[in-house]
């Protein structure tokens, strides 16, 4: 199989990942579909937040992990699923935005990490700021909270010790920086709900939240040998399957495998080894090619199972059959021509048991004068040996009856030959 280059590191076992998202704006994007924009929640009416609460589980359950394919220039969809609370509702906690630097302060910028919240804790959704009494002394505040307080006084942080507000949760710690504080010093961080979404990852990489709505699956077409493979058909005892995927947004091989397996009627299936079929692709394609070689197959009758992707997780499955034959013949009743007669041009056709190494058709006019030869390998199946009504020389021969005689070898077996007549008639 082809191999794809991946500079990730896999795991032995593998482990979940969780991804956080912004819940409020999650929320009032559903509110603005269902015209709900301007109504809060307390004053919605029983059957609007119903119609909210299904909306937002049915749209939070197309919300996937995607894992960037470097090698692609695409995302693939990881096996994800939103984190549920024991109401089977999207579990929603409260997260703290990194703090950024109001304008017009000059102090540095790497003296406070993330603001911790306190697991179980709920503090309001707000806009919050850590203003500075003096250079060493701050304070809290939300536009819509106001000043946290404790004991119903402002609650005063100190510059190098941990702040801590156990009705909010809020922890953190804002160290010395480079230049010093001022009164008036101010940093900005906002508090929002979010949703969770886990999934199971088997190496390191670039993630990111997608929302998938594409249900559309992938097409794969099988055909087996050099022919024109119908379903059901008669194939060569060491056949050679291709294998065509396409998908709008692309094949995944990266993330999910291509799964072949071929069974013989009456028997389990055995997966292809890596050494017996080899994958074509190319960056920005939106196909997949495959080739698989199940090696020399005994009489009967067998099927061959393709499983593939595409990059948002839609799986699709093509079967096919076939028969592999020990006879070595002709169907009776199948050797013909098509047209007959025929003005210009005319098709020799029949249908053959199992594979032939060498196909002759000799065409003679009545007199038993030779003059056409047409010659092909490795035939099986339904097979056509086209006649443009011209002799060797290129000349277009007269109208008249002609014989055609068609000999095939296949080595270990007894040749075949067979007679057949045709008309010219313009």
């Amino acid at each position: 199989a082809t191999t794809i280059d991946n500079k990730d590191l896999k795991f032995e076992k593998k482990p979940s990942i969780g991804v956080k998202f912004n819940f409020s704006a999650f929320k009032e994007g559903i509110k603005k579909e269902l015209g709900l924009t301007n109504v809060s929640d307390d004053q919605m009416t029983a059957d609007q937040r119903e119609i909210l609460e299904n909306s937002i589980k049915e749209k939070s359950s197309k919300l996937y992990v995607y894992k960037w394919q470097d090698s692609a220039q695409k995302w693939s969809r990881m096996t994800s699923k939103p984190v549920m609370d024991n109401n089977d509702n999207l579990l929603v906690s409260i997260h703290s935005l990194m703090p950024v630097i109001e304008s017009g302060t000059s102090y540095n910028s790497n003296n406070i990490g993330m603001i911790n919240i306190e697991k179980g804790s709920k503090p309001p959704v707000d806009d919050w700021s850590i203003v500075f009494l003096d250079s060493q002394h701050f304070q809290v505040e939300g536009v819509k909270t106001g000043v946290l307080k404790r004991s119903n006084e402002p609650y005063t942080g100190v510059l190098g010790e941990e702040f801590y507000h156990q009705a909010t949760g809020f922890r953190f710690t804002i160290n010395h920086g480079l230049n010093s504080f001022t009164t008036g010093s101010r940093y900005k961080f906002n508090t929002i709900e979010t949703g969770f979404i886990e999934a199971e990852i088997d190496s390191t990489g670039v993630f990111t939240l997608m929302l998938n709505s594409d249900e559309r699956i992938p097409d794969i077409q099988i055909t087996v040998g050099n022919q024109n493979f119908a379903d059901g058909d008669v194939v060569s005892p060491e056949p050679s399957v291709q294998i065509l995927v396409y998908d709008e947004n692309g094949v995944d091989i990266f993330s999910r495998e291509l799964e072949i397996e071929m069974s013989k009627r009456g028997d389990d299936s055995i997966p292809a080894k890596n050494e017996e079929y080899a994958i074509n692709w190319s960056a920005g394609s939106n196909h997949v090619s495959a080739t698989y070689w199940p090696g020399i197959l005994e009489p009967g009758e067998y099927f061959v199972k393709v499983k593939a992707y595409d990059f948002n997780g839609n799986p699709s499955n093509k079967t096919i059959k076939f028969f592999v034959k020990k006879e070595f013949e002709i169907a009776k009743g199948s050797l013909m021509n098509y047209p007959n007669p025929f003005e210009q041009e005319t098709d020799i056709t029949f249908q053959l048991s199992s594979l032939a190494d060498e196909v002759t058709v000799k065409i003679y006019t009545v007199a038993g004068r030779l003059i056409k030869t047409l010659y092909e390998q490795y035939a099986v199946n339904f097979v056509i040996m086209r006649w443009d009504g011209r002799d060797e020389n290129g000349r277009e021969v007269a109208n008249g009856v002609y014989y055609y005689k068609v000999m095939l070898k296949r080595e270990g077996k007894q040749d075949i030959v067979e007679i057949g007549k045709m008309m010219k008639l313009k």
